[in-house]
């Protein structure tokens, strides 16, 4: 670790980053990340996902459009069983679907943890706020919840492969 890179105060602190590289754009390079001065201080760094609805099932499925610049994106599904959750992005939005996925994962992790059906929290969506709809889409409060007799229908109507049928 060199002493140009981190500066340690006092030992029971974690390191500070000297930012002597930082690109125009404002990204750090490469030499501003001492992963292993991190670790060597923090201990093993890892990310922790919360808990939440498997994604998977057998059974039938009930999902909503999330819709972003008028378009689609993808869907959000429950299991009817109550058993699983989860979005899936449409194969023809591209970059747009998956990245709106990232915020229905989080909504989905508040869901579980707040003792929610995977029904009721598809059902929530619709009454959810974000201030970054433009960037995630959003569930309509009129949006019509359709239903499917498998999660692999859910997926070939999205175009996408189902991860257990290539």
């Amino acid at each position: 670790m060199s002493e140009s890179s981190w500066h340690r105060i006092r030992s029971d602190e974690p390191p500070a980053v000297q930012l002597n590289n930082i690109s125009r754009r404002g990204n750090l390079t490469p030499e501003d990340a001492d992963i292993d001065a991190a670790e060597e201080h923090w201990g093993d760094l890892r990310t922790v996902v919360p808990p939440t609805y498997p994604e998977s099932t057998a059974g039938s499925v009930t999902f909503l459009p999330v819709t972003l610049d008028d378009s689609v994106v993808g869907y959000i599904s429950a299991a009817d069983d109550g058993t699983s959750a989860g979005y899936l992005p449409r194969a023809v939005a591209g970059e747009a679907g998956r990245m709106a996925g990232g915020l229905w994962v989080s909504r989905f992790w508040d869901a579980y943890a707040a003792k929610l059906t995977p029904v009721q929290a598809i059902r929530r969506a619709r009454t959810l706020q974000t201030s970054q709809a433009h960037l995630f889409g959003f569930v309509a409060a009129a949006a019509t919840e359709r239903h499917l007799p498998t999660l692999a229908e859910l997926y070939r109507f999205a175009g996408v492969p189902h991860p257990n049928h290539t």
